[in-house]
């Protein structure tokens, strides 16, 4: 899957948000920014996002269970991805924080989620002819992660990859 650079997650998640979409910008920069797929967002529950008031603490990361990994099989049946990013740390949480406990992240589809993300991109002046689809989300937050100097077993570690 072709990476989605960070420019372009910017320029959409600034489009989400002046087109009221909070929670489908939020679940994009958590995707991105945790290095998570995004089917395991789309999954995810309030329940299973911890945030720092969550946890009486001052800290700004976001932690969100991952209750069925594609790893499963392999690996822990639950695990966690962390969000560290202080470009979107108070806009997740105020999206986040007024969600119930039994509510999705994402109160729409798969399909609702694409739809989003072919508006936007459409509207940013993006063609097809790229193939950026959200399974692009967990690949650009690897390689801007890695930009930033985050090292190859730190990348692992947070993809929730074994080192082969």
């Amino acid at each position: 899957r072709p990476p989605l650079p960070e420019p372009i997650l910017q320029a959409m998640a600034a489009l989400g948000a002046s087109w009221q979409w909070p929670r489908w910008v939020a679940v994009l920069l958590g995707c991105f920014y945790s290095i998570a797929r995004v089917g395991e967002f789309l999954q995810a529950r309030r329940s299973d996002v911890l945030l720092p008031r969550d946890l009486l603490s001052e800290e700004k990361v976001i932690f969100v269970q991952v209750r069925s990994p594609k790893s499963r099989r392999r690996g822990p049946t639950v695990q966690y991805v962390t969000i560290d990013a202080p470009c979107c740390f108070d806009f997740l949480c105020s999206v986040w924080e007024k969600l119930q406990a039994d509510e999705f992240l994402y109160n729409g589809s798969a399909g609702a989620f694409r739809t989003r993300w072919d508006a936007a991109l459409a509207r940013i002046g993006i063609p097809k002819c790229h193939r950026l689809t959200p399974g692009s989300l967990r690949a650009g937050g690897a390689v801007a992660a890695h930009r930033r100097g985050k090292q190859i077993s730190e990348l692992l570690w947070a993809m929730r990859l074994q080192q082969r």
